[in-house]
């Protein structure tokens, strides 16, 4: 929110699957995951409806469009939040083995 208002529709996060695409494509575009990627689904859907804009073409904005492999929400967030816990404890794990040698 700027000034009460929503961002322009085309600037607001609608999409994971544009976002990682783009973040690839153009060291411009950075995003930053939120703590709720990893605990609360519900920030990915407008359960309330609000009016975000609509896109330059035509498309309105809603709920996040997720990856064709993710249809339900809490496992999207279960599988970030796996992956990240395993990434972190194989870094320890690494560590460890290392003091004791």
């Amino acid at each position: 929110m700027q000034g009460g208002k929503f961002d322009h529709a085309d600037r607001l996060f609608q999409s994971i699957d544009s976002a990682y695409r783009n973040s690839l494509s153009s060291t411009s575009d950075v995003k930053e995951l939120i703590p709720e990627f990893f605990y609360m689904p519900e920030f990915l859907e407008n359960s309330n409806s609000y009016h975000l804009g609509v896109k330059q073409d035509g498309e309105p904005i809603g709920n996040v469009a997720l990856p064709p492999w993710a249809k339900v929400l809490i496992l999207l967030v279960s599988l970030i939040f796996v992956i990240l816990l395993f990434l972190r404890m194989n870094s320890l794990c690494t560590r460890i083995v290392l003091l004791l040698f």
